[in-house]
């Protein structure tokens, strides 16, 4: 097309490692499915519009299981990674584990866990 792919590059480099990303945006290939599973561009592939339904809902059903506020902090956690040093963020890392371990969300998920039951959150 004459053009680069000047916004969306930094993001598949971090996403797919440098070769894999050097190859695609050199090249220009068009791919499948199958094939963006396998860089892991995506996570899952349908067949169809039901089948992409069913794996969405899945998706949905097990996060509803987890902790909302752990979620919340993992997620930021995960994101941190290579944009902070290793050590920052191992610390902020134990810090937020001990929170929330005593935290009210930690103390029903330990007990749902004893007593083999759901936790409060689990729809």
């Amino acid at each position: 097309l004459g053009v680069i792919p000047a916004q969306i590059a930094p993001f598949v480099v971090e996403r797919i490692g440098l070769t894999q990303a050097r190859r695609l945006a050199l090249t220009g290939i068009r791919f499948q499915g199958e094939e963006a599973r396998r860089l892991g561009i995506v996570h899952e592939v349908a067949a169809d519009v039901d089948s992409l339904d069913t794996l969405l809902e899945d998706t949905l059903k097990a996060v509803r299981k987890c902790a909302p506020h752990a979620n919340r902090v993992t997620k930021q956690l995960v994101l941190n990674v290579g944009h902070e040093p290793m050590e920052t963020l191992l610390d902020q890392a134990a810090k937020d584990f001990a929170a929330a371990v005593n935290s009210e969300e930690g103390q029903e998920g330990t007990m749902a866990f004893v007593q083999k039951r759901p936790a409060s959150w689990n729809q």
